[in-house]
């Protein structure tokens, strides 16, 4: 029985309501952090205790000329405030099967953005990667 396996020239990358046409990569990561119980006179630890989950995403873009799709991604920079920061709204993001029925695949709630960057070489294309925190990962593994 052959399996469906998903690859980039399926999927299609998706922030808020616009899609991210030039995207060329997505990684996420989720981590759970666990604190040791210990105990007086014992050198064992008795067990460890969820204290936190964390999930960061990134993505990597290609840089288009007069292309609204970074700007929305980021408070305004430049003659940006500390308010365009403060007041940024959360994003959602989702990856998505463009082949077949459009299932999402990831979805991504609490989108903050925490860095950006951008790569530009002499024989290359000028990449941006965008990093950010979340709150939530939504698998669907139906």
């Amino acid at each position: 029985m052959a399996a469906t396996v998903v690859s980039g020239a399926r999927a299609i990358l998706k922030i808020g309501d616009e899609e991210i046409g030039y995207a060329t990569g997505v990684q996420a990561s989720e981590q759970i952090d666990y604190q040791p119980v210990e105990q007086l006179g014992e050198v064992d630890v008795v067990t460890y205790e969820p204290t936190a989950r964390r999930i960061t995403m990134s993505c990597s873009l290609l840089r288009i000329l007069d292309a609204t799709q970074l700007t929305n991604l980021f408070p305004a920079s430049g003659q940006g405030t500390t308010a365009s920061v403060l007041d940024f709204s959360e994003l959602t993001a989702e990856v998505i099967d463009n082949h077949g029925n459009g299932q999402t695949l990831y979805k991504f709630e609490g989108v903050k953005p925490t860095s950006r960057n951008f790569t530009l070489d002499r024989g290359g294309i000028m990449m941006v990667n965008a990093n950010f925190v979340c709150t939530r990962m939504l698998v669907d593994n139906s």
